[in-house]
């Protein structure tokens, strides 16, 4: 969606929507494996009850987010399962773009029932997900 279409939402009182980017691109060093991508609004994400940072995220982890090229957070059963952690550089590829993300920290699941729906995603802000994903 154009992202003016998104400021003319909030223009005219609709507030509950999130702007976000997604794609799938394949992490080389993890056995090629396909994750999410997912590039959101982090102001918008906290008014959000569906959102997958209405968690508390430590504020410089927030920051982070918002100001580190390539920063992105990792669900923590993916870095239980790969050895994942904090500050880790991983390759991934989007069609034939190789670039690199930073791990900054972890996301977790509310309840066992979003545990399915976050283990293969990263998170990134969505600035960061529009290079990432060349829609810039």
């Amino acid at each position: 969606m154009d992202e003016r279409v998104y400021v003319e939402l909030i223009k005219r009182g609709i507030n509950n929507t999130v702007p976000y980017i997604e794609d799938y691109v394949n992490a080389p060093e993890l056995d090629g494996r396909t994750l999410r991508l997912i590039g959101i609004d982090p102001f918008s994400s906290l008014n959000s009850s569906e959102s997958i940072l209405s968690q508390d995220l430590p504020p410089e982890t927030f920051t982070s987010l918002l100001t580190e090229p390539g920063a992105v957070l990792v669900p923590g059963s993916l870095s239980d399962s790969e050895g994942i952690s904090k500050g880790d550089v991983l390759q991934i590829s989007y069609g034939s773009v190789m670039d690199k993300v930073q791990v900054i920290g972890f996301i977790e699941p509310e309840s066992s029932g979003r545990a399915i729906g976050i283990d293969g995603i990263i998170v990134s802000d969505i600035s960061t997900a529009q290079e990432l994903l060349n829609t810039t």
